[in-house]
């Protein structure tokens, strides 16, 4: 696991802002889920960051998703991200 330590978001004390926020993130995760199929498809064993839009980012490791996250100024914002694993493992519930 990377030292890297995460970016926290700035809480302006606008409740407003920060639950704008948290509804575009969960759209986000919602794209995410529901698009995953055919982002695996298209990214195999890839990092992927979706907005409430679509895709964002792909990178091959999550640090390198993050790098470009930062770059694009979208590190801490509504982006969910995930691996598109073309080889999951089996759990059994």
């Amino acid at each position: 696991m990377s030292a890297a330590k995460a970016t926290p978001i700035p809480f302006t004390g606008n409740v407003g802002e920060f639950n704008d926020l948290m509804k575009r993130y969960h759209a986000a995760n919602l794209r995410l889920w529901k698009d995953k199929a055919a982002l695996t498809e298209q990214y195999p064993d890839k990092w992927v960051g979706v907005d409430e839009n679509g895709l964002v980012a792909v990178a091959p490791t999550s640090s390198d998703l993050a790098d470009r996250l930062k770059e694009m100024g979208r590190l801490g914002d509504a982006v969910a991200t995930g691996f598109m694993n073309t080889k999951p493992k089996l759990t059994i519930l």
